[in-house]
């Protein structure tokens, strides 16, 4: 296995952060969702509405949610992000101008306006 290029480790680097915010995201997303259930039952049952429920017994439900939504959908981000940073190692490999071969607008054979406008200029 070939090391990582400078822009495959910085992509590489992008995915884990990208892929812990979405983690966080959904953990406190559910694990507030969580919570508010809880205090509605704790509510209804001071109104005598409700037969309620037990801190222990909801909070443990609630963490078991967060924890593996919020796990699933960042190694799905995670898998996602790792795959385009391989599509990118197969791009560079094959010659492809990717994130380590590409050229600048004036360079030349760029391609680009310059490119054209001197390609035509010597037909």
């Amino acid at each position: 296995m070939t090391p990582l290029s400078r822009t495959e480790r910085r992509l590489l680097v992008m995915w884990l952060v990208v892929a812990f915010i979405v983690w966080n995201g959904v953990w406190d997303i559910i694990f507030d969702v969580g919570v508010r259930g809880y205090l509605l039952e704790t509510a209804l049952a001071y109104a005598k509405m409700g037969q309620g429920v037990d801190v222990h017994v909801a909070m443990r439900r609630t963490l078991f949610d967060a924890l593996w939504k919020s796990t699933a959908w960042a190694l799905f981000v995670l898998v996602v992000g790792l795959w385009t940073v391989e599509a990118l190692r197969r791009n560079s490999a094959n010659g492809a101008n990717g994130a380590g071969g590409a050229k600048g607008a004036g360079a030349k054979d760029a391609g680009g306006a310059n490119g054209a406008v001197q390609r035509f200029e010597h037909s």
